[in-house]
């Protein structure tokens, strides 16, 4: 089962003429490796290889190309018409030290600049988190940084790097403009280990602002995270072994433990999953992800009372990070609602597993017509988590960062 490679695009508006372009990483030699292409709007085309001639309908696009150390480099590309064009995209294996970060936030000043007032392009961000049953403004806010800024037909792009400064948390990044619509992106920075800094691409396109994700991984994280974001990237085998490693390795480095999880179960080998799910669950109590992978471990083994118990306790702990936890705790609830007398037997004549079943679905559905089921990261578009309206003003007192790109 191999991911589908193109070599030829259309973008969202409709047919147009047609110009050539070839990705072209030196740093690694003639060697392909994968990328995705968006439009302008974050629409995902599709998959293709670095040192290949591609086919695009005139317009602009985003190239993110997934490099051998995990990190992803995103570029923005204007395609003309009736020409053959090279993008050069610069790379260094580069691991986020110490050092790195001190330099990068040298970087950030001279590239994104926090001002007063309201400027035709910027947008404001600020960090969620969930306690004590409620979304709230996270006490500690994570460090960020911003790089590669660049203005393209009217709209500014940007990479944003988030980095955990608080570990066992997980948080959700918010960004709009003053008096536009907001979108909550999952922000999966904890780590036991060090900070691994979550990438975001941003587009301001003076109107309103969007943005994708993906986290920055090592060693057998950046396999997994292709697979899951386009549903086969390498051989089956491959990518299990790889989400093995992952999950083995949950003390380190949660996040990634989740998403190697979430790829067995998707691959549907339960043997390889031991009896790390629970685990996973049990250790860390901030993480419903951990809970969401335990209760469709137990649900798939018709230990439904288990199952119940573990899903009630992912909502409870908030949001997964992953919109493939979303998708599995939203079909489960739904399940258990609908048909929970015949999988439950006696059990669904309890009052209290019911009540807690309806609660924890009416928590978590409310949130599905605004989430982006084709993203990795699980996002929202057009809410807020905390529920504020969009003509409340984004003050520093309600946790909001004004941000101004300088291109």
């Amino acid at each position: 089962m191999k991911r589908d490679f193109k070599s030829e695009f259309s973008s969202s508006e409709g047919p147009q003429e047609k110009g050539q372009l070839t990705i072209r990483v030196p740093g690694l030699g003639n060697r392909p490796v994968p990328m995705s292409i968006w439009d302008k709007s974050l629409r995902l085309l599709g998959q293709a290889k670095t040192e290949t001639q591609l086919s695009l309908d005139t317009g602009d696009y985003f190239m993110r190309v997934t490099m051998p150390d995990g990190t992803d480099e995103i570029s923005a590309v204007q395609v003309t018409p009736g020409t053959v064009q090279e993008h050069v995209m610069a790379w260094q294996p580069q691991r986020p030290t110490a050092a790195y970060q001190s330099e990068q936030a040298r970087v950030l000043k001279k590239r994104f600049v926090v001002v007063g007032g309201e400027p035709e392009y910027g947008y404001f961000i600020r960090f969620l988190t969930f306690s004590g049953g409620q979304w709230k403004t996270a006490p500690v806010a994570p460090d960020y940084e911003v790089r590669d800024c660049s203005l393209i037909s009217g709209a500014v792009t940007s990479t944003l790097l988030v980095y955990a400064r608080q570990l066992g948390t997980t948080y959700f990044m918010e960004l709009r403009k003053a008096g536009g619509q907001p979108e909550t992106i999952a922000a999966p920075i904890a780590t036991n280990e060090f900070p691994l800094p979550c990438q975001y691409l941003v587009v301001d396109d003076g109107d309103s602002v969007h943005v994708t994700g993906t986290p920055i991984s090592r060693d057998s994280g950046p396999i997994v995270y292709e697979y899951m974001n386009n549903d086969a990237l390498q051989e089956v085998t491959e990518v299990m072994r790889n989400a093995e490693e992952l999950l083995a390795d949950k003390e380190r480095n949660p996040i990634e433990a989740a998403l190697g999880g979430y790829a067995l179960l998707r691959i549907g080998d339960l043997e390889m999953l031991h009896d790390w799910p629970k685990h996973l669950e049990e250790w860390f109590p901030w993480l419903p992800d951990g809970a969401i992978i335990a209760g469709e471990f137990e649900a798939r083994q018709r230990r439904y009372i288990d199952a119940i118990t573990s899903l009630v306790e992912a909502v409870n702990r908030g949001l997964p990070v992953f919109t493939e936890g979303y998708s599995t705790l939203m079909s489960r609830l739904r399940q258990y609602r609908i048909y929970g007398e015949k999988l439950l037997g006696e059990k669904a004549r309890d009052v209290n597993l019911n009540n807690q079943i309806s609660a924890a679905w009416e928590r978590i559905q409310k949130w599905s017509l605004a989430v982006d089921y084709s993203a990795l990261l699980l996002t929202l578009k057009g809410v807020s988590l905390v529920g504020e309206d969009k003509n409340v003003e984004p003050i520093p007192e309600r946790g909001w960062i004004k941000l101004t790109p300088t291109p």
